[in-house]
Formats: C-alpha cells, structure tokens, sequence
C-alpha cells in the first residue's frame, strides 16, 4: 500500500508565521511520522509539506487503517514550537497494488488522487483511491469489505 500525505494549513502557516516556523514543523512532522511507521515501512518528504509512506508487508485493510490512526494521532497532537503551540492536520490517500495500480508512478498517482478528494471534502481525513467511477464510496467500500474513509 502506499499514502500520500499533505498538510492542512501549510501554505498558511508559510504565510503568516514564516518559512522558519514552517521549516520546524516539517521537522517536527518527520520525526512523528517516522516513528509512527512500523519497521520494514518507509517514510518519505516528497518536497514542501507532501509525504509518502509504502508499506510493503500489508496482510489485510485492517492494517492500513491502524498505522493511519496511529499516524493521525501523532500528528494532530499540538506542536510546542518557541512561542506557541500549533496543530496541523493531514489528508491521506491510500493506494493498493495491484489493485489500485501495478507501477510505482501509478500508485502515487492514484493516492494523489485520493488524498484531493479528501482535501476538497473535508482535510484531516483518510481515503482510499476509488478507481470505479461514479459509483458511491459506501458501496465501494462494501465490495471490499473495508470502510472507504473515516476518521484518525
């Protein structure tokens, strides 16, 4: 499986609390999630503030869903920075091979996709990539027995 992540509010936090502060938090974000992977897993700063996390030894959904909330939790607890504490959340998309895609570019592809709806729906959320267009994410999530989305 493979998720890409993006911050919620970054831009913002560039913006109106400067690149300094927005160099400490994706610091801080790296740390989190590094040690939110499980071991075997890979973590990855694609540029600004998207990563990717492969996790190359997945038995069933389940999985996927506890290292999401366990990577939620992690990064929605407050970050002490020197003069204030801040939040930030994160929208995941979930990709799966072969299901989703068979090629590296193809799996980022598709949980780039995701992760966009869950930016245009809601932010600090989860979604998995629904090739089947058209077709509504509850019935989609029934076919492979696995809620589509949900909270961290």
């Amino acid at each position: 499986a493979l998720l890409f992540l993006d911050l919620d509010r970054f831009k913002w936090i560039n913006d109106n609390l400067g690149h300094e502060t927005g160099d400490l938090i994706l610091k801080e974000v790296s740390s989190r999630l590094r040690h939110a992977v499980r071991k075997g897993d890979t973590a990855a700063r694609l540029g600004g503030d998207e990563f990717v996390v492969i996790l190359p030894n997945i038995q069933n959904f389940k999985e996927i869903i506890v290292l999401v909330r366990r990577i939620f939790n992690r990064l929605n607890e407050a970050i002490a920075l020197p003069d204030r504490k801040f939040s930030v959340g994160v929208s995941i998309g979930i990709s799966i091979f072969p299901n989703h895609a068979d090629t590296v570019d193809g799996l980022l592809d598709c949980a780039d996709c995701a992760m966009y709806k869950v930016k245009k729906r809601e932010k600090n959320n989860y979604q998995f990539f629904n090739q089947e267009i058209g077709e509504a994410p509850e019935q989609l999530a029934q076919k492979i027995g696995f809620p589509e989305k949900g909270k961290g």
